[in-house]
């Protein structure tokens, strides 16, 4: 299974971005089976961090299939939206930040991550992990800007995994670069196509009365 692992994360990865790009709810039961092989990739590589992000992420895709199903007014769909404070947007990168630091502790001191690798690739990996779950959180409370976040988990990521000398893993992120950024902008687009038809039917703002 593992000579194939790759192979099979590369195809169900892309696929499964794709649909999150399109907003398709199949996305997620993709999404399962992919971090099953990425799961395998990263014991392989001794990525513990990014192995510990699958096994929450396949909690996370089921929080976040539950979330677009019925997270919406009266347990309708949950509409996109955009929009993320300040004060949100800094725990989530304080979050990661320490993330980073423990469990990059941890791997260096505790574990063989660090055999025939370098530790800044160890605490990057782990940087990567707590910026995936950020990211993976703003994408199942369907914000669109968790795709400005996986914009910069997969710079990342290719960077290691070209360290690590996994070049199909390293093409597999560096795709998803390019998707996550037309994410971006679909989404973007999808919300002002929404915002100018719901302007529309509001019509046209009434002048306030003028007194002679």
């Amino acid at each position: 299974m593992c000579e194939y692992s790759e192979h099979l994360t590369f195809i169900t990865g892309v696929w499964c971005v794709w649909l999150y790009c399109r907003e398709s709810m199949w996305a997620w039961p993709i999404g399962v089976v992919n971090c099953l092989f990425q799961g395998i990739v990263c014991l392989d590589a001794r990525l513990y961090a990014e192995f510990g992000e699958m096994v929450i992420f396949l909690i996370l895709t089921l929080h976040g299939w539950a979330v677009w199903l019925w997270g919406g007014t009266d347990r309708t769909e949950k509409p996109m939206t955009r929009g993320v404070s300040l004060a949100s947007y800094t725990l989530l990168l304080l979050l990661s930040a320490a993330t980073c630091g423990c469990m990059g502790w941890i791997l260096v001191n505790y574990s063989d991550a660090t055999k025939g690798t370098p530790q800044y690739i160890v605490y990057l990996d782990a940087l990567v992990f707590g910026l995936s779950l950020a990211a993976q959180w703003l994408l199942n409370i369907r914000k669109l800007e968790n795709w400005l976040l996986w914009i910069v988990v997969d710079v990342f990521t290719v960077g290691i995994f070209l360290v690590k000398e996994r070049p199909i893993m390293a093409a597999l992120y560096l795709i998803y670069l390019v998707m996550a950024a037309r994410g971006f902008l679909l989404w973007k687009a999808k919300l002002g196509s929404l915002a100018a038809a719901a302007a529309t039917e509001r019509g046209p703002a009434k002048e306030p009365a003028t007194t002679t």
